[in-house]
């Protein structure tokens, strides 16, 4: 039987309409199901083995010329499909299919033989890809839609007899709906299911494809245990790049960083990026735990890598990168665990000279230590006396150019039963991630609005300043906590002053600007602490509706003789009050940091020069013996 124009016309559509591409990411060996496989077999079973080939090599050309493969890649899809071709062939010559001119029919012969032949053909075809994949990924990650792309090309290759059956040919065409269908679909799972483990910016693996290889990293084997280091790369520019040139150019750069770390890395390595900015890179270690020369080389590979500017269009951006280590079995063996324990040695350990910190688990003397305090700290904020006593004490703000106090700072001090007095750096750091911290902050917000009206009442006209985290900020009914206490106290809302710290106010920019819009709104003042301290620029406080910019002590204290500082105050200054904010220099120790501030224009001063931080009465006591005014100098204001 002579092949009709309905069978030359599905051929060639199945030469030049491949609708799938071969991989989903470009990386892939696998991925491919194709129109073509039905009219090769066919032409395999009417016209033998040569015909087959040819037409086949054709549509494997095509097809790996639209998904815009590699000359390598090329050649092993075409050397794939002839493989898997001729196999086919030599099972059809074996058990008796040879060349056949018409099917008369199918009984159970022919379809056990065709089951033996399109068996075959499925094997030499996808086998080799598979193999050809584990080399650089592990079986987890490789079994993906593998079952549904041996499907797909099954029920196509199992079409091929009606091809051959069908005498008129052109009757076969009603079934280009449903290949074309077939295509199409088998080709959306694959990449559907691939998508699912591919992160869409830098086409590498996503959180949970890094969590599929890491869960098969850490499965023991019969050879050597599963073992392996994770290690977190942040890129500590993205921030800078975001906001000078948008998220366009951050997410460039991150995929040009993360795939140049792929391609040094090779198959020593996993690199992928979870849900944030950062890179993760996985690399397994050896049965001895004690050896670090994996990951040491892999860390200098990171290192060397990373130091080496991006180019885009031209120009060059730097990509500064701190990375942090943790480790599986040692540390943990929950992926999700490892990463934040990651996370943790990057903002908390000490790294070294190639800017790598190891997590290190607090002792759990440590730990528990830390839940009593919390513990305690509870029973003191519900009155308790065995949880201690917290109190607040209270630092003066003064004009510069009269030595006026205009404002205190409220600061919370907490005396523990057995500890004695708890630093409040250590206070914060207990208490910041548990809701206590907003029982804390309400408790110095009252205690705030009842000084501010016992002092109104006696004629002593001050702000009083209570910091909040960005935390407290998130709550809006703390905001209405804060506002309905303002006017139930009936003291002048501007008295109050809110000071949130540099860092947070660019953590979270929306919700510090809906709650700074309230409170301003209704009269509080809202100050930003800590100014200078870390990466925020006038152009974020630019938008926020602020009275206060209070410049970080590290700057402040060394003005009187460092020029640089000086010039970066001066500028602070300068385009604070051009927006028209109120500039307070916090650490003022000396004479001469306070004669140097008040040249330079700033307006207010706050630190031990002008007084400690002390109780309420005693801080009155000083204002009546100075009369509200600090007579002689500052030095004696308190």
């Amino acid at each position: 039987m002579q092949l009709t124009a309905g069978y030359w016309l599905l051929f060639a559509i199945g030469v030049v309409g491949e609708l799938s591409p071969v991989t989903d990411d470009g990386r892939r060996q696998r991925g491919g199901v194709y129109l073509s496989a039905c009219t090769s077999l066919a032409i395999l079973l009417v016209w033998g083995l040569w015909p087959a080939l040819a037409a086949q090599t054709a549509a494997a050309v095509v097809a790996a010329l639209r998904s815009r493969l590699p000359l390598p890649g090329i050649a092993f899809l075409v050397a794939r499909t002839m493989a898997a071709t001729a196999a086919a062939a030599v099972v059809a010559s074996v058990v008796g299919f040879g060349t056949i001119r018409r099917a008369e029919g199918i009984d159970r012969e022919f379809l056990l033989d065709l089951i033996a032949t399109i068996a075959v053909w499925l094997a030499a075809y996808h086998v080799p890809a598979i193999v050809a994949e584990l080399r650089n990924e592990t079986w987890r990650t490789v079994r993906q839609g593998i079952g549904v792309e041996i499907l797909s090309s099954a029920a196509l290759l199992f079409l091929a007899p009606i091809v051959v059956a069908e005498p008129r040919g052109w009757t076969f065409a009603l079934l280009l709906l449903p290949l074309l269908a077939l295509n199409r679909l088998s080709g959306l799972v694959t990449r559907q299911a691939a998508s699912l483990r591919r992160d869409q910016v830098t086409g590498l693996l996503n959180q949970r494809g890094l969590a599929d290889v890491a869960a098969d990293l850490g499965r023991e084997r019969r050879r050597a245990p599963g073992r392996y280091t994770l290690l977190l790369v942040r890129l500590h520019s993205l921030r800078d790049l975001d906001d000078a040139f948008g998220r366009q150019v951050v997410d460039r750069v991150l995929t040009h960083v993360a795939r140049r770390l792929d391609a040094a890395l090779g198959d020593r390595a996993w690199v992928g990026r979870p849900d944030t900015d950062d890179l993760v890179v996985l690399v397994p270690r050896g049965a001895d735990q004690d050896d670090p020369e994996p990951v040491e080389a892999a860390v200098a590979t990171i290192d060397r890598l990373v130091k080496e500017p991006v180019s885009m269009g031209g120009l060059l951006f730097d990509a500064r990168a701190t990375i942090g280590t943790a480790r599986s079995p040692e540390d943990s063996t929950d992926f999700p665990t490892l990463l934040r324990y990651a996370d943790a040695a990057i903002r908390y350990g000490r790294a070294g000279r190639m800017r790598v910190a190891a997590f290190a688990p607090r002792p759990q003397e440590e730990i528990d230590r830390r839940l009593s305090l919390l513990a305690d700290l509870r029973a003191a904020l519900h009155g308790e006396a065995s949880g201690g006593r917290i109190e607040f004490a209270y630092q003066p703000q003064v004009r510069l150019d009269s030595g006026e106090v205009v404002g205190v700072e409220s600061l919370l001090r907490w005396t523990h039963p057995t500890h004695g007095a708890v630093k409040p750096s250590d206070l914060f750091a207990i208490v910041e991630p548990t809701p206590l911290v907003h029982d804390l902050t309400r408790l110095a917000v009252e205690t705030a609005l009842d000084q501010l009206r016992h002092w109104d009442e006696e004629r002593i006209r001050l702000r009083v300043s209570v910091n909040v985290t960005v935390r407290d900020l998130q709550q809006d009914w703390l905001i209405d906590h804060i506002l309905d206490r303002v006017r139930r106290v009936g003291i002048a809302p501007d008295h109050l002053v809110i000071e949130v710290t540099e860092n947070e106010v660019i953590s979270d920019p929306e919700v510090v600007r809906r709650s700074v819009d309230r409170l301003v709104g209704a009269g509080v003042q809202v100050a930003v602490d800590d100014f200078g301290s870390g990466f925020a620029s006038l152009q974020h406080l630019r938008q926020l509706r602020l009275n206060q910019l209070k410049i970080d002590k590290g700057l402040v204290r060394s003005i009187a003789d460092n020029p640089g500082d000086r010039a970066v105050v001066r500028s602070i200054i300068d385009l604070a009050r051009a927006l028209g904010l109120t500039v307070v220099g916090e650490g003022v120790e000396t004479e001469a940091v306070h004669r140097t501030l008040r040249r330079l224009g700033c307006e207010m001063g706050q630190g031990y020069f002008y007084g400690r931080p002390t109780t309420a009465a005693e801080f009155v006591r000083a204002l009546s013996k100075r009369s509200r005014r600090v007579g002689g100098g500052p030095a004696s204001a308190a």
